[in-house]
């Protein structure tokens, strides 16, 4: 477990989105991990794996959103056309 842990965050875990903290794996219970943040404390839900904790805690609201609003693009809808749409 500590050079899994290691590994994931020295090279998989970004950087805290409030604060640009290092994320940092914590066993919140037995078999449910959460990844906190070592600055300002913020952490995830907690997630049944660390796979899963490390996911949720890379997931940028923003990266999504620019992706979909690339790919509405490539189908030929307008910024203001996509965001209409993912209003809906």
């Amino acid at each position: 477990m500590v050079l899994v842990k290691e590994m994931i965050d020295n090279e998989i875990l970004k950087n805290c989105p409030f604060c640009m903290g290092r994320g940092e794996i914590s066993e919140y219970s037995k078999n449910q991990y959460t990844i906190v943040c070592g600055n300002c404390g913020v952490e995830t839900v907690p997630r049944l794996t660390i796979k899963e904790a490390v996911e949720s805690w890379n997931c940028r609201a923003y990266e999504l959103l620019h992706e979909l609003i690339q790919e509405y693009a490539m189908m030929g809808y307008s910024r203001a056309e996509t965001l209409s749409a993912l209003k809906k």
